[in-house]
Formats: C-alpha cells, structure tokens, sequence
C-alpha cells in the first residue's frame, strides 16, 4: 500500500508512531502497508479518518483525497440558517 505510505511520511511518523496510534501491532501495520496482508474495511475506515481522506484514496481507486475540514455542529447549523435566511428575504 504506497499509499499508506506516503501519508505517513508526509505527516512525519515513523511505522512504529503510527502503529501505536491506531493501537496496532507495528508488524502487522507494516504487513497492511507493504501490501503484504489485506487491510480489513474497519482499519480502512480507521486509517482514512486518522490521515482525514477517503477510503478510495488508500485503496488507490481516486487520486482525489477528499480532504475536508471538519465542521462543527454550530458552523453547520449556521450555514443552513444563512441558506434558509436568502431564500427567505433576498429572493423576493
């Protein structure tokens, strides 16, 4: 999995660091990074949420990261009271 990979070095840890983190044997992450052994769907899901991009982009199915920033459920809630407000009054 170059992919792995390249996210790891990119962020600066070695496999050890993110083993850890992922609370994973460091062997075992370096199996599912060298392709060496199948990554189970919940390490995927884990590993994309740890690096904030999609699942497609580790398989290397997308070269599209889908990086996004998280928002909160007040930015949220703002954004869609912003909506509702020009569809209410500037649209008239």
């Amino acid at each position: 999995m170059n992919r792995l990979k390249e996210l790891r070095e990119k962020a600066g840890m070695s496999q050890r660091e993110i083993a850890e983190k992922l609370f994973l044997h460091t062997t075992q992450y370096f199996r599912y990074e060298s392709g060496k052994s199948d990554m189970p769907l919940q390490f995927a899901i884990k590993i994309a949420q740890f690096y904030n991009v999609t699942i497609d982009y580790i398989a290397g199915i997308s070269e599209d990261k889908g990086e996004r920033k998280e928002e909160t459920v007040d930015q949220i809630f703002a954004k869609k009271i912003k909506k509702l407000y020009k569809e209410m009054y500037e649209e008239k």
